[in-house]
């Protein structure tokens, strides 16, 4: 299986997840949640590259039989609903089709508002598959956060969250980056340090650099980099990190998780 994780670490959490394994990436999978609290890939240009030469997709989404199925989303939990199955690994960054078809378990499957995924979570996918493609290769984590009461969806309960993120690090460049957005609209998108992520949302990205000087000049070139970076929305709103810290107050090693491994 090629090298997900950067340094050979998952994410840590402070809720307890089983790693499932796909071909070209990785999920952390809460049963509790019925939900993925996040997933791993290592994006190079080359896989890029093949994506693009895949034929048109036509795959839909279907439940995840690696998961038990008391812990198990169904599509029927998504029907009448003002939430879409949205993937947090893109299936365009998926390098051939055994993949992408990996990619439409819904165990890759987040609730998020359509409206949201169109106009502003696209744009950002874009925005980090031209990083990769300017700078040969990332190691990319996307995840979700629960900032308010939580809501869920169907006979399953799929959790929705109020918020989505993805962070990003360049290995050659040595340097990264995060934004987080509301799962909503206006998504109200910020740009974050690796601190902020770990010490608010409650989520590690890399812990492979923890106390290390490669971590400390990732974060001060990603510091660099985001005073001129800018997106359509502003500022995740910071009345709601209070009532954050109780549902995720610090990122803490989840217990030893069970780790399925794709066929």
């Amino acid at each position: 299986m090629p090298r997900i994780f950067y340094d050979h670490k998952p994410p840590e959490t402070n809720l307890s997840v089983n790693i499932i394994c796909g071909h070209h990436f990785a999920l952390g999978y809460s049963e509790d949640r019925t939900s993925s609290l996040w997933s791993a890939e290592h994006l190079t240009r080359t896989g890029l590259l093949h994506a693009a030469q895949l034929p048109p997709d036509r795959t839909r989404f279907y439940p995840d039989e690696r998961v038990p199925v008391t812990s198990r989303a169904q599509l029927d939990d998504y029907r009448q609903v003002p939430f879409m199955p949205a993937p947090l690994v893109p299936h365009e960054d998926m390098p051939d089709l055994a993949s992408r078809i990996e990619s439409y378990a819904l165990t890759n499957a987040i609730p998020q508002d359509p409206r949201f995924h169109a106009l502003s979570w696209k744009s950002i996918e874009d925005s980090f598959r031209k990083d990769v493609m300017e700078n040969e290769e990332a190691y990319i984590i996307t995840g979700v956060a629960y900032m308010a009461a939580l809501n869920a969806l169907g006979w399953d309960q799929i959790h929705v969250p109020t918020h989505i993120w993805k962070g990003m690090y360049l290995p050659r460049q040595k340097k990264g980056k995060a934004i987080a957005c509301r799962n909503q609209i206006p998504a109200e998108c910020r740009w974050l340090d690796w601190d902020e992520l770990k010490n608010v949302i409650g989520v590690n990205p890399f812990p492979g650099f923890e106390s290390t000087e490669e971590r400390d000049k990732a974060e001060n070139a990603a510091e660099k980099d985001l005073k001129d970076a800018a997106v359509a929305a502003t500022g995740v709103a910071t009345a709601e990190t209070s009532s954050a810290s109780q549902e995720v107050s610090s990122a803490v090693s989840a217990p030893s998780p069970q780790v399925v491994q794709a066929e």
